[in-house]
């Protein structure tokens, strides 16, 4: 029997992206509509994603590693009713303040320049920027 690569690869997105150590999200489009939509249906859960907080980085001058806020989403294609656009401007995610369940939820804004769109393996990252007060 022969395996079709695309529908495994989407299989085991259910694992990596949404299993054990996923984070609850919610998307917000450049209309201000809430994916899912909590405001109409109260009981809808929230998106299952992977997310990352920090990562590594090596100082060029110094080799000395250091770790770095680069927080950044990735979602199941296939979980997605809405799927932000490369350059599309307004996107904001509401996801835990700190890699817990319980945590609070805060928005941070998608960086339209950055969304890689994984058409390939059906995943979509979107690199955040925290709010800044004017």
């Amino acid at each position: 029997m022969a395996v079709n690569l695309r529908e495994r690869a989407e299989a085991d997105l259910s694992f990596t992206l949404e299993g054990q150590f996923n984070l609850p999200c919610q998307l917000i489009d450049p209309d201000g509509n809430l994916y899912p939509d909590t405001d109409a249906d109260p009981d809808a859960a929230l998106l299952k994603a992977r997310v990352d907080y920090d990562k590594k980085v090596v100082d060029m001058e110094t080799g000395e590693e250091l770790v770095v806020g680069n927080s950044h989403v990735t979602l199941r294609r296939s979980s997605l009713s809405r799927i932000p656009l490369e350059g599309e401007a307004g996107w904001k995610v509401r996801l835990p303040e700190t890699p817990s369940t319980t945590a609070s939820l805060v928005t941070m804004f998608v960086d339209e320049r950055s969304i890689q769109d994984g058409k390939s393996i059906g995943m979509i990252t979107l690199y955040l920027t925290k709010a800044v007060q004017a």
